[in-house]
């Protein structure tokens, strides 16, 4: 299944959508439309949700060259991220600076990607847990457990991922326990993400 809204080319974003639901069923054209320039709808697929305020270790990337993602566990890696600067790979576009050449320099070398994966798996791992706890608490399933989502300036950036906080939906605040932080803060407590601020995306 499709995401609900995906990029599927540089800077072109598409979404899928059908009728809105009315009364728990799909209403009709007439119930939907609202008027001349409004209808409501409902997303046809997943979203996927970028995390605000942090930043984990990428899972997968593209290599240079490459058009699709490759998980860092890829031997390719290796190679690479020994030596981004070898005279065989294309140059950086735009060039770096002296000074960040030299910073990024002496931080790569042999082990850089198996290092990089064990993070990123770690940080993944992570949240699995945490949802994982957190629908064993409110005694849910993954059919009933559901998100609370929310948003700062920005909701949804190019790649079609909407941009929040995330954490389980409670609605009591401190039933049948205390309303845990979100899933954001929650790895950063755990020094499994870094703070990571994109401006405007910083209230």
């Amino acid at each position: 299944m499709p995401k609900a809204v995906e990029q599927v080319a540089a800077r072109f974003t598409v979404g899928h959508a059908a009728l809105g639901f009315r009364g728990g069923v799909t209403g009709s054209v007439r119930q939907q439309v609202h008027d001349g320039d409004t209808i409501n709808v409902r997303a046809v697929g997943n979203f996927g949700v970028r995390f605000l305020g942090v930043d984990a270790p990428e899972i997968s990337f593209k290599l240079p060259g490459d058009t699709r993602f490759r998980g860092l566990s890829d031997n390719r890696w290796e190679p690479f991220l020994s030596d981004p600067f070898a005279e065989d790979l294309p140059p950086f576009d735009p060039p770096l600076t002296r000074g960040l050449l030299a910073h990024l320099q002496a931080r790569t070398g042999p082990g850089v990607a198996v290092n990089q994966h064990e993070h990123a798996t770690a940080a993944e791992d992570a949240l699995e847990e945490e949802v994982l706890k957190d629908m064993e608490a409110l005694g849910q399933t993954e059919d009933t457990f559901r998100f609370f989502l929310v948003f700062a300036y920005e909701v949804i950036d190019r790649y079609g991922r909407l941009l929040c906080f995330i954490n389980r939906d409670q609605t009591h605040r401190t039933d049948p326990e205390p309303r845990p932080r979100s899933y954001n803060e929650r790895l950063l407590q755990a020094g499994m993400v870094s703070p990571y601020f994109i401006w405007p995306n910083i209230n």
